[in-house]
């Protein structure tokens, strides 16, 4: 092949001259210098431990333009191509991508450590610091394999800011290969090469107090979590059987109150078990399936004795609504500060109006939100309404309103954000004000919304001997048939045995012979469409997302009230079960 050599040798990129059973003939200066002398190599080992890593197949059968993108066997992200054939002898350019990004990412000094990812996680580029700290070897990493996973969401969080173009330093833990724990000061950056986002992330490490802190954090998360797993097995047949009995007392009754008073004692005993792992583990509030209706009426009961008079109150409720996935503490204090805003604009009288709906956005429509179902939570009055040239400014943590400073519509607009929302507001002045929060409806929610009376046949999996009672009481009660395991192995082999007759399965996520997700794969082995509801003692974790991902319709958190346990079977098996 005929080429311009000293053209070539003066590219700052890899070229390689190759023959047809993939050997290195020539090679410019650039190459020899990064990997010595190639020659008579085959070109994919300079790039890969195996063959089957390479991105091309047969050299001879390359079409002539061929381009690849990927991670060499060092970490580095390259960029290929087949620059021309002729005569068995083939061109190839290659592109170090990740040296050109170093350059734009640097270190401020030894000890920090610099990772380079793509949007998908995939880690192309580690300096020496990584492998000398967290002991992991070259090769192929996701950036949250690194990162201890109570600390994920709100990794996650930020990088979504950063995307967005803010984002500040914020404290992370990482974990290394033997599973220590380290605390860094990090920083993210964001930078776009040949039209794709590649992410840095810079990390300092913590000094020694911040990290035993740190660690004694993460322990101590582990032990609440531990406790709190076996108070809530004791509460579920307290609210469980409370909630079953209150359907058998009448309401006017002495006995009534007094079940419902030990109801709402257990009630309070969860909230305080629910905060403590929060505060302990260094997680944000727990999330759990949220009924926005709910969260109206009562912010509604819990502001009526402040509502004047002279302003009339509307809920326009849609019936049935979907849950959505979120922290109720947050929901309420958004719609109690929206309240509050609307109250104060209508000194003078007015109307009220919050409004629950279910929409769907439409790819076409090019609207914020953008394509998606959502439940749709908005609060309306006829105040004095907002200048047009102000409302953007609303959200600003430094809008003045009467001489007040205030976080509340900043705060409001970052709940929206945490549930994976958006906020919209609009206003004409004298006219009033209407402030919107979507909140995304999760998939398994979607898939009925019909609500009618659900019968059929249930396999309970769980290894507590009162969960297990309390359930089969409540679903005997409402006709199911209910089948009972102690265990994994032996629901499996029951399921095995009348998977025709069983229409779903609640499924323990912590079992003492395998966890819940074995056993959810075990029982998509014998039947791809079983349905399946996870009964959890924890809020919305990565395990119950990957099994909801994996094929589970919806979970139920432990200790439940019989309506919760209802309606989430209902929403799933609607009106069909297995004859």
């Amino acid at each position: 092949m005929n080429f311009d050599e000293e053209l070539f040798n003066r590219l700052p990129l890899y070229v390689f001259d190759v023959d047809s059973k993939g050997k290195v003939v020539w090679q410019n200066r650039r190459a020899e210098k990064s990997l010595g002398d190639t020659r008579g190599r085959k070109l994919w080992s300079l790039f890969f431990r195996e063959r089957k890593d390479c991105p091309w197949d047969r050299i001879d059968s390359l079409p002539q333009g061929s381009s690849w993108e990927f991670v060499d066997k060092t970490g580095s992200y390259f960029c290929g191509r087949l620059l021309a054939s002729e005569a068995g002898h083939y061109l190839f350019l290659f592109e170090n991508i990740t040296e050109k990004l170093v350059e734009f990412c640097p270190c401020g000094g030894l000890k920090e450590i610099l990772i380079i990812f793509t949007e998908r996680g995939e880690i192309i580029f580690t300096n020496e610091q990584f492998y000398r700290k967290l002991g992991y070897e070259r090769g192929k990493l996701n950036i949250q394999d690194i990162i201890l996973p109570q600390d994920r969401t709100l990794f996650f969080d930020r990088l979504s800011e950063c995307i967005k173009g803010g984002g500040e330093q914020f404290k992370l833990r990482l974990q290394g290969v033997s599973r220590n724990i380290y605390g860094y000061n990090v920083s993210l950056d964001c930078n776009v090469h040949d039209d794709k986002r590649l992410l840095a992330m810079t990390c300092r490490e913590l000094e020694s107090g911040d990290i035993t802190t740190a660690m004694q954090i993460a322990t101590l998360g582990l032990v609440a979590s531990s406790v709190a797993h076996d108070l809530n097995n004791f509460l579920v047949g307290i609210l469980g059987y409370t909630s079953y009995l209150k359907t058998d007392i009448d309401k006017d009754t002495e006995l009534y109150g007094m079940v419902d008073t030990i109801e709402n004692s257990a009630k309070g005993a969860n909230e305080l078990i629910k905060k403590t792992i929060a505060y302990a583990s260094s997680f944000k509030e727990n999330f759990s399936l949220v009924n926005l209706n709910n969260i109206v009426r009562e912010i509604i009961m819990l502001k009526r004795g402040d509502i004047l008079s002279d302003i009339k109150i509307k809920l326009e409720l849609a019936h049935p609504i979907n849950n959505i996935i979120g922290s109720s503490t947050e929901l309420k204090y958004a719609l109690l500060h929206l309240t509050e805003n609307a109250l104060e604009a209508m000194r003078g009288g007015g109307t009220l109006t919050i409004k629950t709906e279910t929409i769907r956005v439409k790819e076409k429509e090019k609207k914020i939100p953008p394509a998606g179902n959502y439940i749709v939570l908005s609060v309306e009055d006829t105040g004095k309404g907002i200048p047009e040239d102000k409302i953007d400014a609303v959200v600003s943590p430094f809008f003045s309103k009467e001489n007040r400073f205030g976080l509340g519509l900043t705060l409001v607009s970052a709940v929206a954000r945490y549930h994976g929302g958006y906020l919209n507001i609009q206003s004409k002045e004298n006219e009033g004000t209407v402030v919107r929060m979507y909140f995304p409806i999760p998939e398994f929610e979607m898939e009925s919304n019909k609500r009618a009376a659900a019968r059929g046949n249930i396999l309970i999996i769980d290894d507590s001997a009162g969960t297990r009672t309390v359930l089969e009481k409540i679903l005997v009660r409402q006709g199911f048939e209910v089948f009972l395991a102690p265990d994994g192995g032996s629901g499996v082999e029951l399921f095995r045995k009348k998977k025709d007759k069983i229409d779903l399965v609640m499924l323990d996520i912590t079992l003492p012979d395998a966890n819940g997700r074995e056993i959810l794969v075990q029982l998509k082995g014998i039947d791809q469409d079983v349905n399946v509801i996870i009964l959890t003692g924890y809020s919305m974790d990565e395990t119950i997302r990957e099994m909801l991902a994996s094929g589970a319709q919806g979970y139920i958190r432990k200790p439940f009230l019989v309506d919760e346990v209802t309606l989430t079977i209902e929403n799933i098996l609607g009106t069909n079960g297995k004859e």
